[in-house]
């Protein structure tokens, strides 16, 4: 049976990223079988990494994907009041997908809506996923990424000029000596958080959660990651097909 890890991981930073803005390897720390979350329909999630592939023909995307053992190594440690949850990982690719992911779920307290899912599909506590994720779809998604992080600017600048509060806004810039991006959050939304950063030109850094009342826990995993040795990873070469 394949393996739709991969695929799956990009599906989930490609829904978060690209939608607001217009054989494998693996590893689980947890032990458990790193299928397909929720077990959506398989034959869902190959249309939608075919989807995928031709897109990354049609940018003629070509380059090989750092082995997820190596992005485990920037994952951070858990933010204060809450443990490890479950760590996963994988390399692979889908026709001419290339993907690898390094994840790592963090859990506290109890969310908002004891009913609301978690990153994981676990219930009843605050969760926050850290996911690492190098892509032969990179340049799609760094363009998104960047138009978002801008418009996010502009939106931050107006009403700054008309001396109107800028917490108020629902997406909020994140501006890093190596990475730029957004971070976003809905108290409507049983508290969901996402954060989306593009670090070195290369690596998409995805953090996101249900249960908070703010953006501080998002913001306090990414400062403390090391994105600048995320960042001088990224210019490493890599052959096709390396794991």
């Amino acid at each position: 049976m394949r393996n739709h890890r991969p695929v799956q991981a990009l599906l989930a930073v490609l829904s978060v990223v690209l939608l607001p803005a217009a054989g494998c390897g693996r590893s689980a720390a947890s032990g458990e079988d790193l299928g397909l979350r929720g077990s959506p329909d398989a034959g869902a999630v190959a249309a939608a990494a075919s989807r995928a592939a031709a897109a990354a023909s049609a940018a003629g995307a070509e380059q090989g994907c750092m082995p997820f053992r190596t992005l485990q190594a920037f994952l951070p440690p858990p933010p204060e009041g809450f443990r490890p949850l479950r760590a996963v990982a994988s390399t692979g690719r889908y026709g001419e997908v290339r993907v690898s992911e390094a994840e790592q779920v963090f859990s506290a307290g109890s969310a908002l809506d004891a009913g609301e899912l978690g990153p994981g599909g676990e219930r009843g506590a605050r969760q926050l996923s850290v996911r690492i994720v190098d892509t032969s779809l990179y340049a799609r998604i760094a363009e998104s990424i960047r138009t978002t992080t801008q418009q996010a600017q502009a939106a931050e600048a107006s009403r700054l000029a008309a001396g109107l509060p800028v917490l108020a806004l629902p997406t909020r810039p994140l501006l890093f000596d190596s990475a730029v991006g957004y971070v976003s959050h809905r108290p409507d939304d049983s508290g969901r958080v996402e954060a989306m950063l593009l670090v070195g030109e290369r690596f998409v850094v995805a953090v996101t959660g249900h249960g908070f009342s703010s953006t501080a826990e998002a913001r306090a995993v990414l400062q403390r990651m090391d994105l600048p040795g995320l960042s001088r990873l990224a210019q490493a070469p890599i052959a096709l097909g390396g794991r």
